[in-house]
């Protein structure tokens, strides 16, 4: 029984807006850091505002969720959807930004 050769795997480009770069110092540049040097991180959440848990020991409740331009993982507070907090844009929907009024 002869065993097949392995196909070559193809690398699929990136669902995300940035993909990292390589500057003239040939220095690799994570798509974190490019999204981080364009601007904020962009993020919509399913669920809004914060599910508090009973493990939760802060008053701010948090999200882990991804950022939609390079795909890095994120802490998401409600102060980043008030404003109180810069680094990342949360897009809430309309049923969503009730429910933090309603909250707040």
């Amino acid at each position: 029984m002869a065993l097949r050769e392995k196909r070559p795997t193809r690398n699929a480009p990136s669902p995300y807006k940035y993909a990292g770069y390589m500057d003239e110092d040939m220095r690799w540049h994570s798509p974190l850091e490019q999204c981080e040097e364009t601007g904020q991180h962009r993020v919509t959440p399913k669920t809004w505002p914060p599910p508090r848990t009973k493990t939760m020991t802060a008053e701010d409740p948090s999200l882990n969720a991804r950022c939609e331009l390079c795909g890095a993982w994120l802490i998401v507070y409600d102060g980043h959807a008030t404003g109180q907090l810069q680094g990342i844009d949360v897009a809430l929907s309309d049923e969503q930004k009730k429910r933090t009024r309603a909250t707040a």
